[in-house]
This record gives C-alpha cells, structure tokens and sequence, in this order.
C-alpha cells in the first residue's frame, strides 16, 4: 500500500480473505478511486478500481474510468464514465 493511500478497516486495499475486514473505507491515490460499504471478495482489489471512480454499498464493481455506483449491491460500472445509482 502506497504511504499516501488510507483505508479504515483493513490493513490492505485489495481483499485479505478475512471475513473481519469485509466492511472498509478506502482511497487509492494511484487510480484516484474511492471505496466505501463492503466487498466480501475482490470486487474493490486493484483489478476492479477504474481510475477516478467511486463505489458504495455490497459487493459493487466501479471499473471503467470515471464510474461510479452508489449503493445498492451486485453492481457493475465498467465502461467509460458510466453510473448506477442505488441499483439492487
């Protein structure tokens, strides 16, 4: 983890596998992306962060560049500027 990335509730940005660090609050300074809510897997590791995108909520993918869900779970922004907004 770069020394100017911060998240609360895990030691990690991607996923450790611990069930105790599902739940996290993170900025990745590299990709300028933001995470905020729960990913019970990969779904917010560095794979799935878009540069400059935004997820909130369960298990949601914000991939594309500049997008962003916000809320819901079980979503997935990964084209270019796309959005979803309280999805499922």
């Amino acid at each position: 983890m770069d020394l100017d990335d911060f998240v609360f509730g895990s030691d990690s940005l991607d996923d450790d596998g611990n069930s105790d660090h599902y739940n996290r609050f993170m900025f990745d300074k590299e990709f300028g992306s933001f995470r905020a809510g729960s990913a019970e897997g990969d779904q917010w590791d560095e794979l799935n962060r878009g540069d400059y995108s935004f997820a909130s909520g369960l298990n949601n993918i914000a991939s594309g560049l500049t997008s962003s869900v916000s809320g819901g779970q079980l979503n997935e922004a990964a084209g270019s500027f796309s959005s979803i907004a309280s999805g499922y």
